[in-house]
């Protein structure tokens, strides 16, 4: 989400929260959260220059395709599918895996 995108959402709700929050501190809320977003940006790229992270990355956006694939398949035909079930699980073990190594 692009930091314009962000402000605009958060004017619409800004006009709700208006009795709790005063324009200046509202003001500088936004530019805080805009430059904590671009710090975000800067950590994921950082983390994708190392090796093992990056890889990790590229391997669960191929399983989520896989994942995708196997359920546009899953609904012309209701019997439980194995396949499915196993990709799902890889899914959630490179997720963790990803978020543990993230952590560090």
């Amino acid at each position: 989400m692009h930091a314009s995108k962000t402000i605009k959402i958060i004017h619409s709700k800004r006009r709700r929260a208006k009795k709790v929050i005063s324009g200046q501190l509202f003001n500088k809320r936004i530019r805080e959260f805009i430059k904590n977003r671009k710090l975000v940006k800067i950590r994921i790229n950082n983390i994708m220059n190392e090796p093992d992270i990056g890889t990790l990355y590229n391997e669960i956006s191929k399983k989520q395709k896989e994942l995708d694939k196997l359920m546009s398949k899953r609904i012309d035909s209701l019997e439980p599918n194995q396949e499915l079930k196993k990709t799902a699980i890889e899914l959630t073990v490179l997720m963790k895996e990803l978020t543990r190594l993230m952590v560090k």
